[in-house]
């Protein structure tokens, strides 16, 4: 350690002290920060060394009483205002860090504001939800408004509707005229049917007679002339014919 880094101990002695106790350990922390948070250039900090090294020791504080330097770090419940004291400062260390120049300086307060990197807070603007609510939002459904009314009552059927008498008489004399007409046609056809009750023709009945006179004669015999079965042509052979001679 330099002598430019060595803290002087006259004056770093009883502040370290007073960190180190948890009774003045937020009214310390709010003097140191008086020294620097007010200052506007590098020169108006008489120390700007014995201020880190004291912040160091508040640091070492907190953990030796088991507070975790973490935003949702455990932390004794009697102990949850020191840490927020603690949050404090190193917020308002950051801010000013330019205060603090030199590279040794700036990587020491790099390391002691490490743990603000989880305490990014996210929060909801009310402008920004109610500009992206009225923009996505569906418009509000439409509201009809309801009367209840009674319903309406029963009424008896009306009777069935009477047909004009003019009317049902020519429905009548329709009906009764064409029943009349497929009565006569149906006569006529039965009158017109001959009555075959053998069901053979009158020229039939001729020739059976004739051929019964033929037999009881023995005068006369009928040739048949049929083909013979299977064979077909003009002319079969010499001696064969298509045409049998049957008696």
């Amino acid at each position: 350690m330099t002598d430019a880094q060595r803290p002087d101990f006259k004056a770093y002695a009883p502040l370290a002290s007073r960190l180190s106790s948890t009774t003045t350990f937020t009214e310390t922390l709010d003097e140191l920060r008086d020294c620097f948070i007010y200052c506007a250039a590098p020169t108006d900090i008489d120390d700007p060394m014995l201020i880190l090294n004291l912040v160091e020791v508040a640091r070492d504080t907190l953990l030796h009483r088991g507070v975790r330097i973490q935003p949702a770090g455990s932390c004794p419940k009697h102990l949850q205002h020191h840490k927020d004291i603690y949050f404090s400062f190193l917020r308002n260390l950051k801010l000013k860090r330019g205060l603090f120049p030199g590279p040794s300086l700036q990587d020491k307060i790099t390391r002691l504001t490490l743990p603000l990197i989880g305490t990014t807070l996210l929060r909801r603007s009310p402008r920004t939800y109610a500009a992206t609510r009225s923009n996505n939002a569906m418009p509000p459904p439409r509201t009809i408004p309801f009367h209840p009314q009674p319903l309406p009552k029963r009424r008896a059927l009306d009777a069935p509707r009477r047909l004009p008498d003019a009317l049902v008489k020519r429905v009548c004399v329709r009906t009764t005229n064409h029943t009349a007409d497929k009565l006569e046609n149906t006569s006529e056809n039965e009158d017109g049917v001959e009555d075959d009750d053998d069901g053979y023709d009158r020229n039939d009945r001729d020739k059976d007679e004739n051929e019964g006179e033929d037999e009881e004669k023995g005068t006369r015999h009928k040739f048949v002339m049929k083909p013979l079965r299977g064979r077909f042509g003009i002319s079969c052979g010499s001696t064969t014919s298509m045409y049998r001679r049957r008696v």
